[in-house]
């Protein structure tokens, strides 16, 4: 479901027009409605405002994507973990994840007004299990083994080329 969609859902099921959303969220009715019909998409700073309206979180009504979109180098970083989770699991690896510690932080409007909290992750680990053996780790074990897999891939690809280059 597009975010204009859920923005429209939850509007609709707390009973509101799209002029009461837009009073209280100090966003334009006009916007609201392109928001709705998905003609242009929110930026964050307009989701926050609008989850508050609701009375919702912002992943409400982008779902996990609203990080991604606030924060886009972790993003990219958790991209590139997902890569390393799949290929795990290419090599038969069951992987589990398990936050280890987390905390809650302030949303706050535009204005700076505290809107509500969020569920903030600090740490967690991976926990790889195979042939009923597990093993625990950590988000710099993860680094090392990815950059340990991307040196061996490399090292038998450049082998390669020397012997390629020698033919």
């Amino acid at each position: 479901m597009h975010v204009g969609e859920k923005i429209k859902e939850i509007r609709l099921k707390k009973g509101m027009k799209q002029s009461d959303l837009a009073e209280k969220s100090r966003i334009s009715r006009v916007a609201i409605g392109n928001y709705e019909r998905n003609d242009r998409q929110p930026g964050t700073e307009q989701i926050v405002r609008i989850a508050s309206a609701l009375e919702v979180s912002p992943v409400d009504l982008m779902g996990w994507d609203y990080w991604d979109v606030k924060y886009p180098d972790v993003a990219v970083k958790n991209s590139e973990d997902q890569a390393m989770l799949n290929y795990l699991k290419l090599l038969g690896f069951a992987v589990e994840y398990e936050v280890t510690k987390w905390h809650y932080e302030d949303e706050v409007d535009d204005s700076g007004k505290v809107i509500g909290k969020s569920q903030v992750e600090d740490e967690g680990v991976h926990i790889l299990i195979k042939n009923g053996h597990s093993a625990t780790f950590s988000q710099e074990d993860l680094d090392d083994l990815q950059s340990a897999t991307k040196e061996v891939i490399e090292g038998k690809f450049y082998k390669k080329v020397l012997q390629n280059d020698k033919k």
